[in-house]
Protein backbone atom coordinates (compact mmCIF):
# COMPACT_ATOMS: atom_id res chain seq x y z
CA UNK A 1 0.00 0.00 0.00
CA UNK A 2 1.64 3.40 -0.91
CA UNK A 3 1.33 6.34 1.29
CA UNK A 4 -0.66 9.39 0.57
CA UNK A 5 2.28 11.36 0.36
CA UNK A 6 4.35 9.10 -1.97
CA UNK A 7 1.39 8.82 -4.27
CA UNK A 8 1.23 10.85 -7.22
CA UNK A 9 -1.46 13.82 -8.17
CA UNK A 10 -2.96 13.60 -11.33
CA UNK A 11 -4.58 16.65 -13.26
CA UNK A 12 -7.94 17.05 -14.32
CA UNK A 13 -8.36 16.83 -18.18
CA UNK A 14 -11.24 19.50 -17.54
CA UNK A 15 -10.21 22.44 -14.74
CA UNK A 16 -6.53 21.10 -14.49
CA UNK A 17 -6.60 20.83 -10.94
CA UNK A 18 -4.16 18.29 -9.02
CA UNK A 19 -5.70 15.24 -7.02
CA UNK A 20 -5.06 12.11 -5.76
CA UNK A 21 -6.64 9.31 -6.71
CA UNK A 22 -8.84 8.99 -3.95
CA UNK A 23 -10.51 12.46 -5.47
CA UNK A 24 -10.47 11.27 -9.05
CA UNK A 25 -12.09 9.20 -11.42
CA UNK A 26 -11.33 8.45 -15.06
CA UNK A 27 -9.20 11.85 -15.50
CA UNK A 28 -11.72 14.00 -14.12
CA UNK A 29 -12.28 15.47 -10.49
CA UNK A 30 -14.73 15.12 -8.00
CA UNK A 31 -16.15 18.74 -8.61
CA UNK A 32 -16.06 18.08 -12.79
CA UNK A 33 -18.13 14.75 -12.07
CA UNK A 34 -20.43 16.59 -9.83
CA UNK A 35 -20.88 18.99 -13.10
CA UNK A 36 -21.60 16.25 -15.29
CA UNK A 37 -18.16 16.16 -17.32
CA UNK A 38 -17.17 13.29 -19.20
CA UNK A 39 -14.06 11.46 -18.24
CA UNK A 40 -11.13 9.74 -20.47
CA UNK A 41 -13.50 6.99 -21.73
CA UNK A 42 -16.78 8.73 -22.73
CA UNK A 43 -14.74 11.14 -24.57
CA UNK A 44 -12.80 8.54 -26.14
CA UNK A 45 -16.42 6.97 -27.66
CA UNK A 46 -17.55 10.12 -28.40
CA UNK A 47 -14.84 10.40 -30.75
CA UNK A 48 -15.42 7.05 -32.03
CA UNK A 49 -18.36 7.99 -32.58
CA UNK A 50 -17.92 11.26 -34.21
CA UNK A 51 -15.41 9.74 -36.87
CA UNK A 52 -17.29 7.30 -37.46
CA UNK A 53 -20.03 9.78 -38.35
CA UNK A 54 -17.75 11.96 -40.34
CA UNK A 55 -16.34 8.59 -42.50
CA UNK A 56 -20.15 7.78 -43.10
CA UNK A 57 -20.61 11.61 -44.25
CA UNK A 58 -17.95 11.57 -46.64
CA UNK A 59 -18.96 8.26 -47.96
CA UNK A 60 -22.41 9.42 -48.89
CA UNK A 61 -21.14 12.71 -50.07
CA UNK A 62 -18.52 10.81 -52.70
CA UNK A 63 -21.12 8.78 -53.51
CA UNK A 64 -23.10 11.67 -54.46
CA UNK A 65 -20.08 12.98 -56.23
CA UNK A 66 -19.50 10.11 -57.97
CA UNK A 67 -22.82 9.67 -59.47
CA UNK A 68 -23.38 13.33 -60.29
CA UNK A 69 -19.69 12.29 -62.37
CA UNK A 70 -21.30 9.14 -64.02
CA UNK A 71 -24.38 11.22 -66.00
Amino acid sequence: MVAMGEEEKEACIHCGTEWYRIHYRDGVCHQCQQLGRPGRTELAARRRTFRRTLAFGALVIGSLILRMALR
